[in-house]
């Protein structure tokens, strides 16, 4: 029974076993899981929870997915899987125990874990956890401070305790470390220890329901730690953190205190020797007080404010420090070593914002500091930092005992950018020499004002630019001085930019741009610029060699100075409105030049090219548009292809200028012209009436400034107030401001004309001469002359005179003597003329010679300038039948003497006005077609008369007799017993006068022949007296005086009568003159002469036979 029973027994075991083996092939419970777990969640912590699927059975354990926690449908934590193995005897027992739980994937959100916490009271019980062992790997705490990695952690619930192991990152920063926590009444921590970046931290006290914890930080390494913030990873951060925790409060109401310490570490790159505070939390504030650290060997005290409200944390800074050495900077900035040093005296900090974005102000002062190797003292400095990226500063020191301020800005967004303006007044330039010792030769003396901006990254102070400006109110260069110096500068890359400079250097200003490169060493000159106003006096104590030149006058020039510091080459293009130069004086001056100006003789290597517009002296300068090159060499300077104008003509000259050894310079110039203009010396105001052209062979020698001049002129036609010389020479010699006219030669048709006198043209121009003429021929001379054929000169005239030409105009005296001349066709004889010329114009006022067997008397004048005359004479006994044959070209002549009154202008060769009057004598008047016919009428060959009275106009064309002229019969006469005209006698001949007078008008009509009205226009003179002669031998003897009138036109040849007018005889009516008209013209017939027509004939044939 008992072998039977033990078989049951056996069998009933191998089916279990069988049974459980396929139960643990099989999901079993799956379902009651997925139903219970929500719900056991949803009673214990009041949150949903889901899933995903589930597998597993009591034997094996299940494995959960995708689960989620959450509440109000926000999402507490999730897990990937989650493996959870129970008890199989506690089931059997009606308990739930999981001997163990893994968590694998879990994500959990650390503010909504706080509150689920603060929610979960636990409460103690003598039982132990339901739970074996927690496992959580690969997960992920995430919160407002990062991701926490949870790379492997492991719980294992006690009674009343659990015990854990720790294995995680936080930025890279891994923490180890094992903790021992309390579940009774609440939540306590037994302990917490806790490896992080080399050091440790330990952790005891109560949790929950209230905190109080206390804890201890030893030797963690800052350096590794500052990785938690990747803010500060790349900062300057090094040394150990220790001090003292404790903890209070209820979560999330937590409240702490303690201690911190620092030693042997570096803040932001600053050494800090030893560092300690007292700290306290409350309300989301930590605050650190009583600061009390040595950084840069210095002093702090001050305290922080840290708002925790928000990450990255809120900071409010407020230090002191004093004493904090410099030097040390370059232990963790080697670029700033030998750059700054010094102690800081005393330093306040006020800075407040996020931890990498601080702004505030920061205080220091200093009583010595060296910067860049040079001395500051008196340093005080305002520093403004904004949000941590930008930090600006003023600033005020001494260096040298000169004020100093600095203002600026430095970029910590771009690289620690800086931006420095420092200014200065009054700096010695002496002490500033120091500072680039190349410039210790460069010879500049005074003091200076200025402003310099400095930028560039303090990563690579080398790539600096430095830029700026300086002033000043005088210097010293090269013993010169210079006032009120100005320059723009700029420095980088070892080169000093001069973008513009100027100052005033004795009265000129000076300015200019350019480079100085490799400034530190052998610095080398690239500048050009501008000179205005420069006065060539002011040159001699800077080039005494300029003192033999006499120099004068004001340049204006562009120059440029390149090459070493110690000998650079000066290149000028310059300018000069008027430049002088032993008493010469040069126009519009322009050349170009080069020297060195630092050589102890400057001009030993000057060579230049030179124009001006005018040269000569500042009262006279005839040379114009020159242009030369001039080469110095050792003891001399060559002057070449020198080309100008002289009076117009084209000069060219060359030669030397040697410069023996402490004597003035010796000049050897040969020069030549050719076609001088001789009028072109009124464009220099010598208002001369000269015209011609003139070649000039001249040679200048001598020692100057007495420079002798030789020079001989010839020209083969000149002309004085419009009369011409041939043949001209002249010799000249003497100092080029004054020369001798040793001779002067030249011919007047085959008269000649000699001169001698003096030029001088060194203050003022100036003409003395004595001129001497003989048988001067005036046709010869006047044949180039405009309108010279109508003024008709005729004869030959001696001239003696000695004149004088300067600022006045011309004066002097002379006299013209002539045995015969004559001008306008009349002839004079006898004529002596002394002359006197004042302000351009000759004058005489005792005129005399003989005129056509009379005297002739009077004064006139002659403008040398523009040929106007102008004259009055008086003249008696003149034969006036000579007279008016030279004036008129009669057929007749008109006998008798008598005198006239003449006063007249005009413009010698063009125009003549003037008026007058005459009287003649008893006289005939005969030879006159007209008179001739008339004459013969009464058996006579001419018409007497008793006297001739008129007054008259004299102009270019004609002459006018005016009305009242008039002709006197003599007593008796059977002809006439006056007769007048008025009206125009053309010089060529041509007549229109208005005449009348009392005639025998029984002969007028014979001329008329019975022709009615008596119009004789057009007749022929040989018809007229055949007319005539018929009413003679039809009127007989009969004696009958009539007023008559009528129009003479046409010439002294052919003159043509009309308007023919005769009185009426008395008691005829009331019209008292008839106006008489031609009859028709008869035909010719064939019918035989009668004896009237044979004595008319006869007649006419005597009287043109004669």
């Amino acid at each position: 029974m008992k072998v039977k029973g033990k078989h049951i027994l056996v069998g009933i075991a191998a089916i279990l076993i069988v049974l459980v083996l396929i139960v643990a092939i099989f999901d079993v419970g799956t379902g009651i899981v997925k139903e219970m777990a929500p719900k056991a969640a949803k009673d214990a912590l009041g949150v949903d929870l889901t899933l995903e699927a589930v597998s597993g059975n009591p034997i094996k354990g299940y494995t959960l997915k995708n689960l989620a926690l959450s509440k109000e449908d926000e999402e507490i934590f999730s897990i990937k899987q989650l493996e959870a193995k129970p008890s199989l005897l506690a089931l059997i027992g009606g308990k739930l125990y999981l001997k163990s739980v893994v968590l694998d994937g879990a994500l959990f959100d650390f503010d909504k874990i706080v509150e689920l916490a603060k929610s979960f009271e636990p409460k103690g019980t003598e039982e132990e956890l339901p739970l074996g062992a927690i496992n959580i790997k690969s997960s992920e705490i995430k919160g407002p401070f990062g991701t926490i990695d949870l790379r492997n952690i492991e719980i294992k619930p006690e009674m009343n305790a659990i015990k854990a192991t720790l294995d995680a990152s936080y930025n890279d920063v891994l923490a180890k470390g094992n903790a021992t926590i309390l579940i009774k009444d609440g939540i306590k921590i037994e302990n917490l220890s806790l490896q992080i970046a080399d050091g440790e931290i330990f952790f005891s006290g109560t949790v929950m329901p209230e905190l109080d914890l206390e804890g201890k930080v030893k030797n963690l390494d800052l350096e590794r730690l500052k990785n938690l913030w990747p803010p500060l990873k790349e900062q300057l951060l090094a040394g150990k953190l220790g001090g003292k925790i404790k903890l209070i409060g209820k979560l999330p109401e937590v409240q702490g205190m303690g201690d911190i310490t620092f030693t042997q570490g570096m803040l932001v790159g600053l050494p800090v020797e030893r560092a300690g505070a007292n700290w306290k939390y409350a309300k989301n504030e930590l605050r650190f007080q009583d600061i009390d650290a040595n950084i840069l060997n210095g002093a702090i005290k001050g305290n922080i404010v840290m708002s925790l409200r928000n990450l990255p944390p809120h900071l409010d800074l407020n230090l002191e420090g004093k004493d904090i050495d410099l030097n040390l900077i370059a232990k963790s900035f080697p670029q700033m070593g030998g750059k700054i040093s010094g102690i800081v005296s005393k330093v306040n900090v006020k800075l407040s914002g996020m931890a990498m974005e601080l702004s505030g102000n920061a205080l220091l002062s200093s009583k010595k500091l060296s910067v860049m190797g040079q001395t500051l003292e008196e340093v005080e400095a305002n520093v403004r930092i904004e949000k941590g990226k930008t930090v600006k500063f003023e600033a005020s020191s001494r260096w040298n005992k000169t004020p100093l301020k600095a203002r600026g800005d430095i970029d910590l967004s771009k690289g620690q950018f800086v931006n420095v303006l420092l200014s200065w007044q009054n700096a010695s330039l002496e002490t500033a020499k120091t500072v680039l010792p190349s410039l210790k030769e460069f010879p500049i003396k005074g003091n200076a004002s200025g402003e310099v901006t400095i930028s560039g990254s303090l990563k690579d102070m080398h790539s600096f630019l430095v830029s700026g400006k300086a002033w000043s109110e005088g210097l010293v260069f090269a013993n010169e001085q210079l006032i009120s110096p100005f320059v723009n500068f700029e420095f980088k890359d070892n080169a000093l930019s001069l973008k513009a400079f100027s100052a005033s250097w004795r009265g000129a200003s000076i300015k200019g741009a350019g480079k100085i490169t490799d400034i530190t060493k052998a610095a080398m000159l690239n500048l050009e610029g501008r000179v205005d106003g420069l006065n060539l006096s002011n040159l001699k104590h800077l080039v005494p060699q300029l003192s033999n030149y006499d120099l004068a006058g004001v340049v204006s020039s562009q120059w440029t100075l390149k090459g070493p510091l110690s000998s650079p080459e000066l290149a000028l293009d310059f300018y000069s409105n008027k430049l002088a130069f032993y008493g010469m004086s040069a126009n519009n001056l322009s050349g170009s030049t080069s020297l060195k100006p630092l050589d102890k003789n400057p001009l030993a290597t000057l060579s230049a090219l030179i124009k001006a517009s005018a040269i000569g002296t500042p009262s006279f300068a005839p040379l114009q548009d020159l242009t030369a090159s001039i080469k110095a060499e050792t003891g001399k300077i060559t002057v070449s292809d020198v080309k100008g104008r002289l009076l117009q003509g084209n000069l060219q000259a060359s030669g030397q200028i040697t410069l023996p050894q402490d004597q003035n310079p010796v000049v050897a110039l040969d020069v030549t012209v050719e076609e001088a203009k001789l009028s072109s010396i009124n464009d220099f105001g010598i208002k001369l009436p000269l015209e011609g052209k003139a070649n000039i062979k001249a040679q200048f020698k001598g020692t100057l400034p007495n420079v002798t001049i030789t020079a001989d002129a010839t020209s083969p036609l000149i002309a004085f107030a419009g009369f011409s010389l041939t043949d001209i020479s002249t010799s000249v010699e003497g100092p080029w401001n004054s020369l001798q006219i040793k001779s002067f030669n030249a011919k007047a048709g085959g008269g000649s004309l000699t001169a001698s006198g003096n030029i001088d043209y060194d203050k003022s121009f100036k003409l003395k001469l004595d001129v001497s003429g003989n048988s001067l021929d005036l046709k010869e001379m006047a044949k180039t002359m405009k309108g010279a054929d109508k003024l008709k000169l005729a004869g030959a005239m001696d001239v003696k005179a000695s004149i004088i030409y300067d600022e006045r105009g011309l004066e002097g005296t002379g006299e013209a003597i002539s045995p015969e001349a004559g001008a306008y066709g009349l002839k004079a004889s006898n004529i002596k003329i002394p002359f006197n010329i004042k302000n351009n114009k000759i004058a005489s006022q005792s005129i005399s010679a003989e005129l056509y067997e009379g005297k002739a008397s009077g004064k006139g004048s002659f403008a040398l300038t523009n040929f106007n005359w102008d004259t009055s004479l008086n003249v008696t006994g003149v034969n006036i039948d000579s007279l008016l044959h030279d004036l008129f070209p009669l057929e007749g002549h008109i006998s008798g003497k008598g005198s006239f009154q003449f006063a007249g202008n005009g413009v010698l060769g063009k125009n003549i006005d003037g008026n007058g009057s005459f009287s003649i004598g008893e006289g005939k008047i005969s030879d006159f077609k007209i008179v001739k016919i008339v004459s013969a009428s009464y058996g006579k060959s001419s018409i007497n008369y008793r006297s001739i009275e008129g007054r008259y106009i004299l102009d270019s064309m004609a002459l006018t007799l005016l009305p009242g002229t008039q002709m006197y019969a003599p007593k008796g006469d059977p002809m006439y017993t006056y007769f007048g005209a008025d009206g125009t006698i053309r010089y060529d001949g041509k007549l229109n006068l208005s005449c009348y007078g009392n005639l025998n008008v029984q002969a007028i009509n014979a001329i008329v022949g019975g022709v009615k009205g008596g119009m004789l226009a057009g007749e022929g003179l040989e018809t007229a007296v055949k007319g005539f002669l018929s009413g003679l031998l039809e009127g007989g003897k009969q004696s009958d005086f009539r007023e008559v009138s009528f129009n003479l036109t046409g010439t002294f040849e052919s003159p043509k009568i009309s308007d023919f007018h005769v009185s009426q005889p008395e008691g005829m009516g009331e019209e008292t003159l008839e106006k008489v008209t031609p009859d028709q013209e008869q035909m010719p017939t064939d019918k035989q002469e009668s004896p009237e027509d044979v004595i008319k004939k006869t007649i006419l044939e005597k009287i043109f036979k004669n």
